[in-house]
Formats: structure tokens, C-alpha cells, sequence
């Protein structure tokens, strides 16, 4: 019963668009806290205690947001934007209680459910994804949407009057879509070979990706493909490897920061004629909100986000680059380092190679997604970017008998 009601619950939670529409933003936010209270009722309540799996997951996803808030105080007292009022406070503290309830929620879900708050959570966007299509569906008929399958992989430039381009617009759910690489690269890359289910999970993900394509997901996946053999090499090369790729990624998002200010990324795309759907006058305006320096403190975390939105109707659709105009140039350094060395470290070494390789691959997704998308922000991307690594700390003969969840 608790599971359905996980699932039923979930299904809105992950629910970005719904018919073409977007959903109240708050909604995921109230599932999100009834679950972290059921969770804390069953600690302090009924006494079950905090797992060591609850607290490792809150010091390296929880903790963190705390101190971008507290750091966000700092610089506007160092150095505060020329426009800044209590919207922009008000902005900073629910983006930091809706990142903390994104983790705390994932935290939960591993509480009750283990392992199986995997395929848990797929079964929600899968759900989420059936139920918009078949609300669609009737407004454009089967032809339509035949039409979209074949085309959606190859089309670019949109055509906003053919019932094709509508179609995909009603279907594109954005958030659930990025949430899709996150399980399309666990059962791809990482699940049992011979369990019978693998290709079935598979299959439900890649569907749902496709129904709401986005092609950075595919790049994503593909990055991670390319990286996986090294993932895999050596247990006792794993450190390096994520050094590796940390240094990799480091590079990568300085470059474009120096890309976008000094619009080299432009230039390099007009010349070899690569479609970046609009994001240019954006970068342009992001660029005026930034130096190169040591010495540079950042605007605020979530204030180039409501700032471009304000004056442009968008958000920053980088956020690589949007986390260092946000935090500064020293935090920045430190954030990367955070994500891409302590946490995949520290998972490893707490649960093992399966889920520290993993939580790799998953960072690497991520981070792929983060240089041209808004990912950071988006609710069922991150959950189920925690619910991962989440659910496979727990050992798999672990059985829940309580809600009769059986680990196989």
C-alpha cells in the first residue's frame, strides 16, 4: 500500500508539464515534505533510528546547500548586485529548502523502500509520461504522433504552426525526460545482466525519454558510454579515475566560462553551424554578470536565474557557468571539487565499488546536462540523481517486511 501511494504520490511530484501547461511549482515540494515527515515520524516516533546511509547522504547533499546559502549572505554584504530587494532573499532561501527537500525526500524513499525505490521511481515517470500522452493524444490523433516518432530524433528548426512541432510541445515534460538518462544509464550500463527485467526497464525509460526528447540527454549517455570502460578498469584505480575526470570537467566548465564571456562558444557554433536553440542572447546578458578572478565573490545563488527570467522570460540554460557568476570563483573551485572527487570518493568507500561507480556516472550525467540546461534546478532530474545511489547503499538480501518489499 505504501508503495502505491509512493508511486501514485511521485507520478505528480515528477510531473514538470502536464498537457502543455506547467504544473504548480509547489506541489512537488508538498509531496516532497509529507515524505521526510512520514520518514522523520518513523525515526524519532517509532524509533527507528537514523541509517548510516541517511546520514553519509545528508552531510554530502544536504550540507553543502546550507553553506551556498550562508556564503550567498557574505557576498551580498562583500559586494551586493546592483539591484537586489527581498525577492532576491526570498529567491535564495526557497531554492536552498527546495534542494534540501529534493534530498531529504530521496533520503525517505530509501528508508521505506531500499533497493526498490529504483524501479519505484521509474514506474512514477513512467506514469507521469502515460498519463500526459494519453491526455494528448485525442487532440492530435495517431497520425500526428506516428509522425513525431519518426521525426522527433532528426528535427531542429521547428515549424510552430504544423500540429507535428505542437505535439511534441505538449509531450516535451522536460524535467522527467532528463530524469529518463538517469535510469537508462543504470540499467544500461550497471544493472544484472541476466536479470530478466533489465531490457522491460530499459525499454519503460528509453520511451519516455523519446516521448519527451531532449537531445542533451543523449549526449549525456553517450559521454558516459565513453568513459564507462575506465569506470570499470580497476576497483583500486577508481580514485584516479575520478581525479581524472574531475580535472576533465574542471576544464571543460572554464572553458566555457571563458567561452561565454569573451563569446567564443558563439563564434565557434556559428562557424561550424551548430543550433543552440536561441541560448546566445542569454549568454551575451550572463556574461555582463561576471570576471575572471580570484578575487570574484558571485551575485547570490539563484540570482542570475530570476534575474534573466525577470528581463528575458528565461532562465540561465548553463548552469556550469551559472554556479560561478552565482558563487564566485573560490566557492566554485570548491563546489566542483565536492561533487566530482568527495562525493563519488566517499560513496565508494562507504558502500562499495557497485554504487561509487555509479554515483560517477551519474555525476558525469549530470555535469553533461549542466553546460547547456537547467538541471540543477529542476526537481525530478536531482531526486532522481540522489535516489540512485540512494537506494543501492542498501544490500540487496535486505528484506522490509514490514511493507512486505522483498529484495531480490
Amino acid at each position: 500500500m505504501l508503495a502505491i501511494m509512493y508511486i501514485l504520490s511521485m507520478a505528480v511530484a515528477v510531473t514538470w508539464k502536464f498537457n502543455g501547461e506547467e504544473v504548480y511549482y509547489f506541489y512537488r515540494y508538498f509531496i516532497a515534505t509529507f515524505w521526510t515527515l512520514l520518514w522523520m515520524f518513523d525515526v524519532f516516533v517509532k524509533k527507528k533510528h537514523f541509517k548510516r546511509q541517511d546520514i553519509v547522504y545528508l552531510q554530502l547533499l544536504a550540507i553543502p546547500q546550507i553553506a551556498i546559502l550562508l556564503w550567498t549572505l557574505i557576498a551580498w554584504c562583500l559586494n551586493p548586485p546592483m539591484i537586489l530587494d527581498l525577492s532576491y532573499f526570498s529567491r535564495v532561501c526557497s531554492n536552498v529548502v527546495t534542494m534540501l527537500l529534493t534530498v531529504t525526500c530521496a533520503v525517505a524513499a530509501g528508508h521505506f523502500f531500499r533497493r526498490e525505490v529504483i524501479k519505484y521511481t521509474l514506474y512514477a515517470i513512467v506514469l507521469s509520461t502515460l498519463v500526459n500522452l494519453l491526455v494528448v493524444l485525442p487532440q492530435f490523433g495517431i497520425g500526428t504522433l506516428m509522425q513525431f516518432v519518426s521525426s522527433a530524433w532528426i528535427v531542429t528548426n521547428l515549424d510552430y504552426y504544423s500540429m507535428v512541432t505542437r505535439l511534441s510541445l505538449m509531450l516535451e515534460v522536460h524535467d522527467a525526460t532528463f530524469a529518463c538518462g538517469i535510469f537508462i544509464i543504470y540499467y544500461l550500463f550497471f544493472y544484472e545482466k541476466t536479470n530478466k527485467n533489465r531490457w522491460y526497464y530499459i525499454m519503460l525509460a528509453f520511451i519516455c525519454f523519446y516521448l519527451g526528447y531532449k537531445r542533451g540527454v543523449l549526449v549525456g549517455i553517450f559521454t558516459v558510454f565513453i568513459v564507462l570502460p575506465f569506470l570499470k578498469y580497476k576497483e583500486e584505480s577508481f580514485g584516479e579515475i575520478v581525479k581524472l575526470i574531475a580535472i576533465i570537467i574542471t576544464v571543460v566548465g572554464f572553458s566555457y566560462i571563458i567561452g561565454i564571456r569573451y563569446h567564443l562558444i558563439e563564434r565557434i557554433a556559428n562557424f561550424l553551424e551548430l543550433d543552440f536553440s536561441g541560448r546566445f542572447g542569454i549568454y551575451d546578458m550572463l556574461a555582463e554578470y561576471y570576471v575572471l578572478s580570484p578575487f570574484f565573490v558571485g551575485t547570490g545563488y539563484g540570482y542570475m536565474n530570476k534575474y534573466l527570467f525577470e528581463y528575458m522570460g528565461y532562465a540561465s540554460h548553463s548552469d556550469i557557468v551559472r554556479m560561478y557568476v552565482e558563487i564566485g570563483f573560490i566557492p566554485y573551485i570548491l563546489w566542483l571539487h565536492h561533487n566530482l572527487v568527495r562525493i563519488p570518493n566517499k560513496v565508494y568507500k562507504e558502500f562499495g565499488a557497485e554504487t561509487g561507480q555509479v554515483m560517477l556516472a551519474l555525476t558525469l550525467y549530470m555535469f553533461t546536462t549542466y553546460v547547456s540546461d537547467n538541471t540543477m534546478t529542476l526537481f525530478a532530474t536531482q531526486f532522481s540523481f540522489c535516489i540512485l545511489p540512494i537506494g543501492l547503499s542498501y544490500p540487496k538480501e535486505q528484506i522490509k517486511k514490514r511493507f512486505k518489499i522483498v529484495m531480490r
